[in-house]
């Protein structure tokens, strides 16, 4: 079934299966996800957006898994504990961060024998 939606980012009307549609985030290109995410993001403190954009740009904005670029997209700490830790600065090294969707995300975070297939 096809559903009508509305671009968050630019307001333009688009059409999606609404197999596709997973949250209330929705937008009609990958360019105005990216758009809304930057500006989104002025809230950040400047060096951990900085660092965000660094790992997405090196990334190309696609999960470093999976290959989807038209998601949510996460920056996961490769040698991390999960915990507050994960935000020390010692630990945002870039070698140690990646790009991930939320689905590969959640995936590492709660499926060891998937945390091994994908870093």
């Amino acid at each position: 079934m096809l559903l009508t939606l509305f671009c968050k980012c630019c307001g333009k009307e688009f059409q999606r299966h609404h197999y596709f549609v997973w949250s209330t985030d929705v937008f009609c290109s990958v360019n105005c996800r990216n758009q809304y995410v930057r500006k989104a993001s002025l809230h950040l403190v400047k060096n951990q957006k900085d660092t965000r954009y660094s790992i997405l740009n090196r990334d190309h904005y696609v999960c470093k898994n999976c290959g989807d670029g038209s998601v949510r997209l996460n920056i996961h700490h490769i040698d991390g504990s999960g915990d507050w830790s994960d935000w020390e600065k010692s630990n945002n090294d870039k070698d140690n961060l990646i790009t991930l969707c939320s689905s590969c995300h959640l995936k590492l975070h709660y499926n060891e024998k998937n945390k091994r297939d994908i870093v």
